[in-house]
């Protein structure tokens, strides 16, 4: 009985997500607790109606209402925004101009555009010539008003909408930066082409967010400058932003990264270390084994841990790659092994 009322609840729940997602305005209602959704082109283009290049005409409020969740209330402000369409990405209309909906509250960071922008806008209709939104978070990214080549597919011409937007002098870096984010998300060679262009430009924030994105996708051609830049940090650049290139490390496992790996293992910045050790793991080649033999020497935990399962990976030795906890109540004894194992294979 007990797993009926389980299943019972748990089939409610997804009907009530389904209709907040699909249909009502409650879709834009979420946790108080905010969590900002990732940003995936794929998914966003997917989930879409109509993805069009249009220019903000008109935007006015409609309404405002109370909204109370988990017994906190607050005010949630309805906008409706006269959409200029100028070109389709996505979908079909005939219509020279929509009506789209936005929402505007103090508890969320939903995007809203600005009377005249022209942006990529991501869509799902609601009514005739009515459209909210796919996600609030994200309801647009960066384009400009001329045209990019034509692709065939609907989000290889979303991409070369916001490849061409991303070079554009006019567009903000802020809008910059997220299109760098949404290009991240997918692994085309369009949206790469994209990125490394980017990466070799002058900007070093932009620089620096691409080498990242590239990381995430697996693509170490940038690795030379990534090197550079953690190695000997520009004063100019937060550390904020360096850090956020040092932890896409992680995500690299392709073995043409172990050169750079290699150096950075030995970084004067610990977290750079952990990142690098990581890396240098998850490429599971032995060309990493040097490289994963002075982590063994580290002065910090985790590096060493990295060490000794990297070279458990390459070599297959699984008994002497222990979960973290066994090996922190026992570190010696691996660190024992793998040295051992190292004076003779080094």
């Amino acid at each position: 009985m007990r797993y009926i009322i389980s299943c019972i609840v748990l089939l409610a729940c997804f009907a009530l997500l389904q209709v907040s997602r699909y249909g009502m305005p409650s879709y834009f209602y979420r946790s108080t607790s905010e969590i900002i959704p990732g940003l995936f082109l794929a998914q966003l283009t997917s989930e879409s109606d109509l993805v069009v290049v249009g220019q903000v005409a008109t935007f006015d409020e409609e309404r405002r209402e109370n909204v109370t969740e988990q017994g906190q209330s607050f005010e949630v402000i309805h906008y409706v925004s006269k959409l200029n369409v100028s070109r389709l990405v996505k979908g079909k209309t005939n219509d020279s101009s929509i009506i789209v909906e936005f929402l505007s509250t103090p508890v969320r960071s939903y995007v809203i555009p600005n009377r005249g922008r022209i942006a990529l806008f991501f869509l799902r209709k609601v009514a005739e010539k009515r459209f909210r939104p796919v996600e609030p978070y994200y309801p647009f990214l960066a384009a400009i008003s001329i045209p990019p080549k034509v692709e065939n597919t609907e989000l290889d011409r979303a991409i070369g909408e916001i490849a061409q937007a991303l070079e554009h002098p006019n567009v903000s870096e802020a809008d910059k930066s997220t299109a760098i984010k949404a290009l991240g998300s997918i692994d085309t060679v369009a949206s790469k082409q994209a990125l490394h262009r980017i990466s070799n430009g002058n900007n070093i924030s932009l620089q620096i967010a691409a080498c990242a994105a590239l990381f995430g996708l697996n693509d170490v051609s940038q690795m030379n400058i990534a090197e550079g830049l953690l190695l000997t940090p520009p004063k100019n650049v937060p550390i904020p932003m360096i850090q956020k290139l040092s932890s896409s490390l992680v995500r690299v496992k392709d073995p043409a990264a172990i050169p750079f790996l290699s150096k950075l293992i030995s970084s004067g910045d610990l977290q750079t270390r952990r990142n690098a050790s990581m890396a240098l793991r998850n490429t599971g080649d032995r060309q990493a084994s040097s490289a994963l033999i002075t982590a063994l020497m580290d002065s910090d935990r985790e590096v060493r841990y990295q060490g000794v399962m990297g070279l458990a990976t390459i070599t297959k030795h699984w008994e002497w790659a222990p979960a973290y906890d066994v090996y922190s109540a026992n570190e010696q004894r691996y660190l024992t092994y793998w040295r051992e194992w190292a004076k003779i294979n080094r």
